[in-house]
């Protein structure tokens, strides 16, 4: 009898993470921040992105009652938009999105947004903290699939159709972000 290996199946456990806040986002008017040279890693594939503006700041929120301490959090959003500059992003079609509001089938068209975690002071300059309890995200321009099928089963025009659905409709998909690095500029 010749001894043979046998491989040792071992269990990875599934990180569990913390549920994220709700978060309500105020508009900024500042000028063009052109940071280029930011890679971006999620379950979409990995990119390059130019950061454009910093467009809105968002901040943690209570919503129907259900997170009271929400407003207390020192953890805000930095609310940015970018063009992806490498490699070119491909539309995915019939992505299947839930929340707590509603199932959606939905085309991710391109990223549009990344959020990143930021600090606030109502009193002046704030140091960064070490760390922060909120990852960044993409965020992506999405299209209902619904409103693309009707446009094209009907033979309305796909332009106009889709321009007005995608106005009244539109809903950005975020995914967290494995990485997201600032090259010096």
């Amino acid at each position: 009898m010749t001894p043979t290996a046998t491989p040792t199946v071992t269990a990875t456990a599934t990180p569990v993470l913390p549920p994220l806040n709700h978060f309500q986002c105020y508009e900024t008017h500042r000028k063009t921040a052109g940071i280029a040279g930011v890679t971006l890693d999620d379950a979409f594939g990995p990119g390059v992105v130019t950061l454009k503006k910093l467009k809105r700041l968002c901040a943690p929120a209570d919503v129907n009652g259900d997170d009271p301490d929400a407003p207390l959090d020192p953890d805000h959003l930095g609310f940015y938009t970018l063009k992806q500059t490498s490699p070119r992003f491909h539309r995915v079609q019939n992505v299947t999105v839930t929340n707590e509001f509603a199932t959606h089938v939905l085309d991710v068209v391109k990223p549009d947004r990344l959020l990143v975690p930021t600090a606030k002071s109502l009193s002046g300059p704030i140091d960064l903290p070490a760390a922060f309890a909120v990852d960044h995200f993409k965020c992506y321009r999405t299209a209902f699939e619904k409103f693309r099928a009707f446009c094209h089963r009907h033979r309305r025009p796909v332009r106009r159709d889709h321009r007005r659905a995608s106005k009244s409709h539109r809903i950005s998909a975020c995914r967290r972000t494995r990485t997201a690095r600032a090259s010096p500029t």
